[in-house]
């Protein structure tokens, strides 16, 4: 069975096993970092099918007066006090108007979508799954999410037209609503959605990857490089760009993306764009030492075909999610070896 055809109308994408290549660069003493990625189990994701649903803004849904427990899932909870329940169903529900909505509906964001690797990774290939299956339907997005930029401008690119946002204050009622569950789960990807959702943006893809990018991250407020400005010359030796990508649109970082060769950045959002790079191409995540947790963008890297380096900075301070420190001298044997593409 093709891994997204229809399990009974009820699976978006079925499960799948994968087989992960060690980092073009790793090292007997990082392996505890990476092992643990090299064979994963993507489970399927699956469409929960609710039927006849009140929602409101903050994804409480609930039917005959009680909040169906997938609100919980929405909003990342693990239970919701009876007085919460009853408070929360006198100021929603018994004194507001519903607006009904109807046909089939699918709520395709959570209290975490806002976010922009959790939007361009977890929403954006729920929408284009969905979007291939059942292109007639109604997706539905809280206005905290949509009112950013980045959300409207990927909408507007992908041609998505069918959505319900949902309005503060207001309560909505739908004929057949449905949840979907998580898709980047703890941090993996399925490549076939991966592979649809980079199919709605083909049209600002053709480009051949030549330039070298560095993304910076000093208009963040955490994960900076202190000495950035050091790092930076050592880059101008190999001819890479620098960028800041809060400086353009979601289309102008998609295209700057797709054109590179190679790119360079600290571990954050910025590298969900790894998505739209070229097989050919290769990227170089500076990441924390001490964190063996987070190895997202080494397995989107990898469902992309795109081939991973790594270099590991030591914290400016203890925290566990600051500013780093690089240290010169071992960056430069790092880059000549990504330059040169592991040889």
């Amino acid at each position: 069975m093709n891994s997204l055809e229809r399990n009974g109308d009820r699976a978006l994408a079925n499960s799948i096993k994968l087989a992960r290549k060690p980092p073009v660069n790793i090292v007997p003493e990082d392996e505890h970092l990476f092992q643990g990625e090299y064979t994963r189990d993507i489970p399927a994701f699956t469409i929960d099918s609710l039927g006849a649903c009140y929602i409101d803004e903050s994804l409480f849904i609930f039917e005959r007066l009680k909040i169906h427990h997938i609100s919980l899932e929405l909003n990342r909870m693990n239970k919701l006090s009876l007085l919460g329940c009853v408070s929360f169903l006198v100021r929603s529900f018994l004194f507001k108007k519903a607006i009904h909505v109807g046909g089939r509906a699918f709520v395709v964001t959570d209290n975490w979508s806002a976010g922009f690797f959790h939007w361009m990774l977890d929403v954006i290939p729920k929408i284009a799954s969905l979007y291939k299956m059942h292109p007639e339907s109604v997706f539905v997005v809280s206005e905290d999410t949509y009112r950013l930029a980045y959300v409207k401008e990927s909408m507007h690119l992908m041609g998505i037209m069918n959505l319900c946002i949902l309005k503060k204050g207001r309560i909505y009622y739908f004929d057949q609503l449905e949840v979907i569950s998580p898709v980047a789960y703890t941090g993996n990807f399925h490549p076939k959605m991966i592979e649809i959702s980079r199919g709605f943006f083909n049209e600002i893809l053709n480009f051949k990857p030549e330039r070298f990018l560095y993304v910076s991250r000093k208009k963040a407020s955490r994960r900076r490089i202190v000495n950035e400005n050091e790092v930076i010359n050592c880059l101008a030796n190999k001819n890479f760009e620098v960028i800041c990508l809060e400086d353009y649109s979601l289309e102008e970082q998609i295209k700057f993306i797709s054109m590179a060769r190679m790119v360079i950045s600290v571990h954050g959002a910025a590298l969900s764009h790894l998505m739209f790079m070229h097989s050919t191409s290769r990227v170089l995540e500076i990441r924390c030492a001490s964190d063996a947790i987070r190895n997202c963008y080494f397995s989107l890297a990898s469902v992309s075909s795109v081939d991973y380096y790594y270099y590991l900075a030591k914290e400016a301070d203890e925290g566990g999610d600051g500013d780093l420190v690089v240290d010169l001298s071992a960056f430069e044997v790092c880059l000549d070896t990504f330059v040169k593409g592991g040889e």
